[in-house]
């Protein structure tokens, strides 16, 4: 009974032993991040990016692989149902773990129960838009214009849903003047209407922005960033008069219930990589600014969003996926 008593404790002993013991040797293997969106696009590049910084310091490869479908929902669940062992990870976006899960309860996963947050990777503002030919030259300007125009405005997005009709929502909510929707299949198309002058006025993630910006064949009026864009001659909204603040994210996450050791090695990490000259340089090809947070900070970050976005759902009316 003795030696039963004795291998049982010796069992339980090793069981909790064991994640305290695999978290202190971490890493010591490969890990995974995982893209739940196709190759080539932005998301994609800043996890390459910071994926070569973070092997150097974590002195393992890693290894990045794409799983796209469903806006971000499939590789989204594939990383919510891995192990938690910090070995497969997720870079999550604003759609991912602020937008779709505001009105979709079929992702097939909850943005905060089924996930450990990391660190904010990096940050891109949105920007307002207009046609060259356009009355407004000025945040003020385009305020007016959009509230005495006749007939109403009408501005594009990516379709139904997506952060730039949102966007919209949200400017003409906060700044109480009517518009009309136009949703295209992706942000190009719709940009290359704005320029046709088939509507009147966009909010577009800056680096899909700045190729017509930098060729003038669009106006950018004002970034909705905290801080003015270097080398973009265009004021921020709080500097023209208009506080008005909006940002793509990009943001790292692990299953839920990763070991706190492991959490936090892995945010230092990101926060190191953020650091470099070589991350900065490439990050600002992509008009991309680094961030590198706490796991706390992130946490914080995706509530505020979720909040944030519901009521921008809430007030565009978008119907939930069957």
């Amino acid at each position: 009974m003795r030696r039963l008593f004795g291998l049982a404790a010796f069992i339980g002993a090793t069981a909790i032993a064991h994640p305290a013991a695999a978290a202190a040797t971490f890493p010591s293997k490969p890990i995974e991040i995982i893209v739940p969106f196709a190759p080539s696009g932005a998301t994609d590049l800043i996890a390459r990016q910071i994926a070569d910084e973070m092997s150097k310091t974590l002195a393992q490869p890693i290894i990045v692989t794409n799983r796209p479908g469903a806006s971000g929902a499939i590789g989204s669940s594939y990383v919510a149902k891995a192990h938690p062992d910090g070995y497969t990870l997720l870079l999550g976006v604003t759609t991912t773990h602020g937008i779709n899960p505001t009105f979709n309860k079929k992702l097939g996963y909850d943005p905060v129960k089924d996930f450990t947050p990391i660190s904010l990777a990096a940050t891109m503002p949105h920007v307002l838009l207009v046609n060259p030919e356009s009355s407004a030259h000025t945040l003020s300007d385009f305020i007016k214009l959009a509230k005495t125009a006749k007939p109403t405005l009408a501005y594009g997005s990516a379709g139904e849903g997506s952060p730039q009709h949102l966007a919209g929502e949200m400017l003409k909510d906060d700044f109480g003047f009517n518009a009309v929707h136009v949703p295209y299949k992706g942000g190009g198309p719709a940009l290359v209407d704005l320029i046709g002058g088939q509507i009147q006025f966009m909010s577009s993630g800056l680096s899909e922005a700045m190729p017509y910006i930098k060729s003038k064949r669009l106006r950018a009026l004002a970034v909705a960033a905290k801080d003015p864009v270097p080398g973009l001659d265009v004021p921020t909204f709080t500097q023209a008069g208009h506080p008005f603040e909006l940002t793509a994210w990009y943001a790292f996450f692990g299953p839920a219930g990763m070991p706190e050791e492991v959490t936090q090695k892995l945010a230092a990490a990101i926060s190191s990589a953020a650091k470099t000259e070589k991350l900065k340089a490439a990050f600002a090809n992509l008009n991309v600014t680094p961030v590198g947070s706490s796991p706390q900070e992130l946490a914080t970050h995706v509530n505020n969003e979720l909040a944030k976005w519901a009521k921008a759902v809430k007030a565009a009316g978008v119907a939930s996926p069957l």
